[in-house]
């Protein structure tokens, strides 16, 4: 198991942090989904998600605290956790 961790680790180029923000992604009909972002990093981010849903492959994410839009990429989906990739660069929330 170690080693298996220590793989998954080492694959990462950039450091990811841990931190406790209120996030929403925000659905192309107008729809917000609340989440917890757990972790991010310049390249993404790791999400959770208080209930079941369906998490469509391309979405915006909002850092609620940065008032910052990521565009994202799913990455992998498991349980009520996933993992984002960012595209491109984080735009400001207009007032």
């Amino acid at each position: 198991m170690d080693a298996l961790i220590s793989y998954a680790a080492d694959r990462r180029l950039l450091r990811r942090y841990r931190v406790l923000k209120d996030g929403q992604i925000l659905l192309p009909d107008g729809r917000a989904l609340p989440v917890s972002i757990r972790n991010l990093s310049v390249q993404g981010a790791r999400i959770w998600f208080a209930g079941d849903v369906s998490i469509p492959p391309k979405f915006d994410l909002l850092i609620v605290s940065e008032r910052l839009i990521h565009c994202c990429e799913l990455r992998w989906h498991s349980g009520r956790y996933a993992g984002l990739e960012f595209v491109g660069d984080p735009r400001h929330l207009e007032s």
